[in-house]
């Protein structure tokens, strides 16, 4: 029955099963007290060493942490995974608190030596009881429970702290700084009891396997082993370079503190209280930072500002103890308000923002790497920088004058140094970081057109298709097709042999049909092998000849303009062979007639031969032929080879809204193709117009020039007003999918505005490739589209690290894998942050 009241009680404040009532309390407690001797007992440490030192030993007494707890802590924890590690925790327990019996006996009769050892054996204490905690934790609970239980555990720990920082700020004067000692040995005896008291609940086949000697063992890891997953890995590098630098900047300005203290805090007690209350004030200030801004911070602002906070703060208050007194007096307790508030902010930042941020930053590395690598970040890295830090310190004291002023100062340059070292790597880190984000996020399906165009040589199979398809109409046209296979050096073995099979009725010989002079060939007929090659030269040199050329002319101008309509097929050899001859006013005039021909096959090969002159004239026939959908395909290309000749005629065609819209849906894709900065610059002209009827059109050109040349350039400025006009529609659209799918779940409407939110998203996406990195945009759209949900994950991640506050708050509801409700009533919110402004 009690054990139901406690679950009932403790349900309200953490979800916790029944079976975890009783060891979740219990856990809970014992890092509550612990965490209350710990505040205790720093604040002694600090103020006894203070009392029996100068501030320079506070260097060596780093320096001594740095190079031996290492060793201690090892063997902490070998002990505890070689023994029965519940026998071996609460022993070290009682072993601490009657430690500090001894400490309390001797505290007056030690001196300078006393205060070295009692240093050291806090820093053990601090590190060892802590890393048995973790232990406990990690022994009774797999890691679901640990994730819905650690948030308990932490705040136990949090509240412990805050209550041993109150305890000895309201004690120490009354009890004396010694006499907290006396305290601690309760906290730490409570501390055993709950161990022992959780040892019945761990798991039960641990107990009865190998109830003497606790668990099996776990793989040990060497040194070796560890550092060289660290250095092979560039991202865990640069993670050890921040992490290693900023215990560097948290030693020196702890050091900064303790002189303040030193300085404005001589009497004992007094010191002892004062630092009960600091510590006090960092807790609390470190948990509303934590509870109440670091995931918000993270949100909105993402981790490249949020790694940025703490090295801009402390480097702002170094700089302002360096540079303000130079500037104008400052009143001496100034600085130990800058004290307080540098270590306050230092700690704070460090254990909310900092700590949070590290963890996220060890997401995209492999388990098995980031365990042995965060091995030896824990053993070696952490140590190796407190003592760099404490050689500082001692180099720095050399070398100044041995004032309280000057001191502060140089360490504050020292710190100054280490912060732009530490921004460096948090500026390299980020960099690193979405690369191994974009590692983990596959392209799903290749750019259609790009492929098709690196696999499929468009221009050689319409050759091919249009010889084939001519041999069985008109020799002419065969011979004519044949011989620009030839002239382009298109015309493999595999090509002769398919198009050198005999035909009764066509005969390459048909060439002379058109050529002929006064009933002589010009051609002998192609053999079987079809030899055709050795008549590229021959044909080139009589189409050149002049009198040929007036021939030629004539006949065509008999065939386009005769009193009798030519037949189809004579009009079709007339545009073929208009592209071969020179350039006229009357070939012009020819071609102007067969473009405005009523028969598709005589438009085509006299668009063929359009763009074998480029004349402007012939400009706004083949414009006009992107209207008709039997045309559009061979038009298209043809303008695209104009280039630049008729762009500013396009982007007049484009613009003009009496257009064919069909023209003016076309016209996008051709200034894509032709693919220049002033395309993309009148693309974006006509974009800012946002007429919805060509809206569409405008952005897949628009992202096609991209694809094509990344170092083109586009305004944030102008593309980001476009971006929010197809958020908009598609905010509505999921709303208008949410009201109306109750009633007709399969209808039209539904599978309508489903394919509008799909099209209106992969324009999002495409808009965004023109502001951003078009691979790394496209891997996150395809994964979203297409991915695991753990995919889905790293795109947003990406696009977090990517996008701007605002654009990555609207783009959010629409991308992220939520509820469909919640994705509307997200909607909801947006459409109307949108519309107000």
């Amino acid at each position: 029955m009690k054990a139901k009241k406690v679950h009932s009680l403790l349900s309200r404040v953490v979800d916790v099963k029944p079976a975890e009532t009783l060891s979740a309390l219990f856990m809970g407690l014992l890092l509550f007290s612990l965490m209350t001797a710990i505040y205790i007992v720093k604040a002694v440490k600090v103020s006894k060493f203070l009392d029996d030192n100068d501030i320079q030993n506070v260097a060596f007494a780093y320096l001594l942490t740095a190079l031996l707890i290492g060793f201690f802590v090892y063997l902490n924890s070998r002990l505890v995974q070689s023994l029965n590690r519940y026998f071996t925790i609460g022993l070290s327990l009682l072993f601490f608190s009657a430690s500090l019996l001894l400490f309390w006996v001797f505290y007056d009769k030690g001196g300078r030596a006393y205060s070295f050892v009692f240093w050291f054996w806090c820093e053990i204490f601090i590190a060892a009881s802590i890393t048995q905690f973790w232990v406990l934790v990690n022994d009774l609970y797999n890691p679901r429970q640990a994730k819905r239980l650690v948030g308990f555990f932490v705040s136990g720990g949090l509240l412990g702290g805050i209550t041993g920082a109150l305890l000895t700020s309201i004690l120490a004067i009354r009890l004396e700084t010694r006499g907290l000692l006396l305290i601690c040995p309760f906290f730490l005896t409570g501390c055993a009891a709950f161990v022992y008291l959780v040892r019945r609940f761990r798991p039960r086949e641990e107990t009865t396997a190998n109830p003497d000697a606790g668990e099996e063992k776990k793989e040990k890891v060497p040194y070796l082993k560890s550092f060289t997953s660290l250095v092979r890995n560039r991202h865990l590098v640069l993670l050890s370079g921040i992490m290693f630098m900023g215990i560097i900047v948290t030693t020196l300005v702890d050091f900064q503190f303790l002189s303040v203290v030193d300085r404005f805090k001589p009497d004992n007690s007094e010191r002892t209280a004062f630092l009960g209350v600091v510590f006090l004030i960092l807790l609390i200030f470190s948990w509303l930072l934590h509870t109440l801004f670091t995931a918000r911070i993270l949100k909105n602002r993402g981790m490249r500002f949020t790694l940025m906070i703490s090295p801009v703060v402390l480097l702002v208050l170094s700089l302002a103890v360096i540079v303000v007194p130079f500037l104008s007096p400052v009143p001496a307790v100034l600085f130990l308000y800058w004290g307080v508030t540098l270590k306050g902010l230092d700690k704070s930042l460090s254990h909310s923002l900092n700590q949070t941020v590290r963890e996220l930053l060890y997401i995209p590395v492999p388990p098995d790497v980031k365990y042995r690598a965060k091995f030896f970040i824990d053993m070696f890295v952490n140590k190796f920088a407190r003592g760099v830090a404490a050689l500082m310190i001692l180099l720095v004291l050399h070398f100044s004058p041995k004032e309280f002023l000057p001191i502060i100062r140089n360490i504050s340059l020292a710190v100054c140094a280490c912060i732009v070292i530490w921004i460096l790597f948090n500026r390299l880190i980020v960099i690193e970081y979405i690369r191994n984000v974009k590692r983990h996020l596959k392209i799903k399906w290749r750019d259609a057109d790009r492929y098709v165009s690196e696999k499929v040589d468009l221009d050689m199979t319409k050759m091919v298709f249009d010889t084939l398809h001519s041999r069985e109409r008109s020799s002419v046209l065969y011979a004519m097709n044949l011989f620009d296979l030839v002239k382009y050096d298109r015309l493999s073995p595999e090509l002769k042999q398919i198009i050198s099979q005999k035909s009764d009725e066509v005969r390459a010989g048909g060439m002379n049909t058109l050529l002929e002079l006064d009933g002589d060939p010009l051609f002998q007929d192609f053999d079987d092998a079809l030899q055709v090659e050795e008549m590229s030269t021959e044909i080139d040199e009589i189409m050149s000849m002049d009198v040929y050329q007036e021939l030629v002319q004539d006949k065509i101008g008999r065939m386009v303009t005769g009193d009798r309509e030519a037949a189809e097929t004579d009009r079709m050899e007339a545009a073929k062979v208009l592209g071969m001859i020179k350039s006229s006013a009357v070939v012009i005039d020819h071609l102007k007639k067969l473009l405005m021909d009523s028969s598709v096959e005589v438009n085509k090969y006299a668009i063929e031969s359009s763009g074998r002159h480029f004349s402007r004239e012939l400009a706004p026939f083949l414009i006009n032929h992107l209207g008709r959908a039997v045309t559009r395909h061979e038009a298209a290309p043809v303008l695209v080879e104009y280039g630049l000749k008729i762009l500013g005629m396009l982007k007049d065609y484009l613009a003009a809204e009496e257009t064919d819209l069909r023209i003016r849906r076309s016209i996008p894709n051709i200034m894509a193709d032709i693919g220049t900065q002033r395309a993309a610059d009148f693309l974006m002209i006509e974009l800012k117009k946002r007429d919805p009827r060509v809206t569409s059109e405008l952005v897949e050109g628009l992202y096609r020039l991209r694809n094509a040349d990344p170092d083109l350039h586009f305004e944030e400025k102008e593309v980001v007003p476009v971006l929010k006009h197809f958020i908009h529609r598609s905010y509505s659209a999921v709303i208008e999918l949410h009201r109306i799918m109750p009633e007709d779940n399969q209808g039209a409407r539904v599978e309508e505005l489903k394919n509008s939110l799909t099209l209106n998203l992969q324009r999002i996406f495409e808009l965004l490739c023109l502001i951003h990195s078009s691979d790394d945009i496209i891997r996150a759209y395809q994964n979203i589209c297409a991915g695991t949900r753990e995919s889905i994950d790293y795109s947003i991640e990406l696009l977090d690290n990517l996008l701007n506050k605002n654009l990555k708050d609207l783009l959010l509801p629409l991308v992220d894998d939520i509820p469909f409700d919640e994705r509307v009533l997200l909607c909801r919110r947006k459409l109307d942050l949108l519309q107000k402004n």
